[in-house]
């Protein structure tokens, strides 16, 4: 196995050392390359592993917008970012679905459930016309910022195996929030 990283060398200590090395073990006939692999690994700032490496050289850019929540006290709330469009994607990305843009009821996807995310309150009224926009099989997960008595009832009624969650205090398990 390679030896530890180098804790006393800095980055840019071991991109010159590296490429110094580089060019002297193509100029110099005989060195070892043992000896190369040896000196490359004992100059790196940090360990890598890579396993089935199948990507090329890529690299994917992330922009990170306003947090969707807020600790207040010990209450976590929504934040005023958290409207519409942008909230409706930040639920379906914690919760694993596909989305939807196009879909006038749905914003996302996972096999045969449905998320609708809604900017408002869960109302018989809300269960309803989620309910009839769904396809046979289908279920869904209606998240809400607020949900009204008889709702969830309604939705089961509707739909077996569909559920509703009030955001953000259901969305996330217990403990999760510190």
């Amino acid at each position: 196995p390679p030896p530890p990283p180098s804790s006393d060398l800095s980055p840019e200590d071991a991109r010159q050392f590296t490429a110094t090395l580089n060019r002297l073990a193509k100029s110099l006939d005989g060195l070892d390359p043992a000896t190369v692999k040896a000196l490359r690994a004992a100059s790196r700032t940090r360990t890598e592993t890579t396993v089935d490496w199948d990507g090329g050289g890529g690299f994917t850019v992330a922009r990170v917008g306003p947090s969707m929540y807020e600790l207040d006290g010990d209450e976590l709330a929504l934040a005023p970012a958290a409207t519409n469009g942008p909230w409706s994607q930040a639920v379906a990305g914690q919760l694993r679905f596909s989305l939807t843009p196009d879909h006038p009821v749905f914003c996302g996807v996972r096999r045969r459930q449905r998320l609708a995310v809604i900017d408002g309150v869960a109302d018989d009224e809300v269960v309803a016309t989620v309910a009839e926009h769904l396809g046979d099989g289908e279920r869904c997960l209606i998240v809400a910022k607020a949900v009204l008595d008889g709702a969830r009832e309604r939705l089961a009624d509707l739909s077996p195996g569909s559920r509703i969650r009030k955001a953000p205090d259901e969305l996330f398990p217990r403990g999760t929030v510190r």
